[in-house]
Parts: C-alpha cells; structure tokens; sequence
C-alpha cells in the first residue's frame, strides 16, 4: 500500500485514481457534518456540488418524502434549505430517518469530482482512526485528498490526512509520498491541541468570527 496525498481537490490526478481508496477531507465542516448526520441516524446523504441541482433534486420531494435540503456557500445556509453545515444541526431529532441532499463549498465539489473512483471514503478528525482501519483492511494503494477552501491550503484538512497516515503502518504500507510524510508531521505538530490548530487556520477564524466558535471545538474531537 502506498499512501499518498493531495493539498488540494482542484490539483488531484482524477486519472490515476482507478484502483486507490480515495479519501476526501474537509474538517470545517463538511465531512464532520456528513459522519455526524450518519450517526444520528441519517438514511443517505446525497452530495451534489451545485446549489441549483440541489434545489432541482428534491423540488416535488419535500416534506412528505422525507428529504433535507442542506448546505452553505461561504459557511452561512442558503436561502431556504432545511439546514446549513454545521454538525451541531444535525441532531437526531432532525435526521434521524431523513434523506439529506448536500452542496457545501469545497466538499460536495471535491466528491463529485472523485465519483467514479473505485472506492471513495469519507474523512474528518472525528473518524480519522475508523478510516485508517478500514483502509488497512482493504490493502489498496490510498490518496488522501484534502479539499482545501476556496481553492486554497487548509491546514485542518492537512493535518487530518497527518491523523490518518499515522495509523497506517505495518507490512501493509510499502511507502508514502513526502507529502505524506508532511502531513503526519503537521499532525503531530496539532496533536497536543487540535483545536488550537483549527481555530488558528483560515476557515477557522473565518467561522469563528461568524459566532460559529462551537463548530470549531466539535470538529476537533480526534476519533469521537
């Protein structure tokens, strides 16, 4: 298993991805939002990367079916969806039983864009030791692909594919990039205060000055 990474969604080789696990990241907030859905008893979530072909999607579908529309565009929730993303929406209470049909920023774009890959995961910090596991398990050469925000860096989502790459070890890995081997490095640079590192990154002080603080200690919980 080789274990490579991309800093951005926008600068991955679609083309070399036939036969990798695939392991698209966003921390802040998309991913989080989509594990944290799940475990509350979310049936599906679609990603569709367009606000209008969400809106298309569920038109004639909702209340009755039980289908959410949910999303943001620069972390605030657009205009007449169910919900935004930030995982602290997603209780039980709203999810549980529902289908959700998501478009978010970065992630919902980056998914759509790996969709034909042969095995595509989800990852944040709050699954980042279930998602080693399971890419242990299945012994396939690994990308772990960052979203990035807007087009850029974002050290949230470097230094979870850092969290990843550190549970993977053993026979299994035969090697690893040295973007790899940064991101393990960022990882355990954060380690000691993984929220510190997320409200000290760009979209963290941008969600953070838009009162949305509380995110920031949610999406850091390591393994929750």
């Amino acid at each position: 298993m080789l274990v490579d990474t991309s800093w951005l969604a926008e600068e991955a080789d679609t083309a070399a991805m036939a036969g990798r696990a695939v392991v698209v990241i966003d921390v802040l907030r998309a991913c989080t939002t989509m594990i944290h859905a799940l475990g509350n008893g979310a049936i599906e979530i679609i990603p569709v990367a367009r606000e209008e072909d969400a809106r298309e999607k569920v038109r004639g579908a909702r209340p009755a079916t039980g289908v959410l529309l949910c999303g943001e565009r620069g972390g605030k929730k657009l205009r007449g969806f169910d919900l935004g993303n930030s995982p602290l929406e997603y209780t039980a209470e709203r999810v549980s039983g529902k289908r959700i049909v998501l478009t978010t920023t970065n992630a919902t774009r980056a998914l759509a864009m790996v969709s034909g890959g042969d095995l595509v995961l989800v990852a944040a910090l709050s699954n980042a030791g279930a998602v080693a596991a399971s890419l242990m398990g299945f012994g396939r050469d690994v990308l772990l692909l960052c979203c990035g925000t807007e087009g850029e860096f974002a050290h949230e989502d470097a230094v979870c594919a850092g969290a990843i790459a550190a549970r993977l070890a053993g026979d299994a890995v035969s090697g690893e990039t040295d973007a790899t081997r940064t991101a393990r490095s960022l990882f355990r640079a954060a380690s000691g205060d993984l929220e510190a590192a997320l409200r000290g990154s760009r979209w963290g002080r941008h969600l953070a000055g838009m009162g949305l603080a509380d995110d920031l200690v949610f999406c850091s919980r390591l393994d929750s």
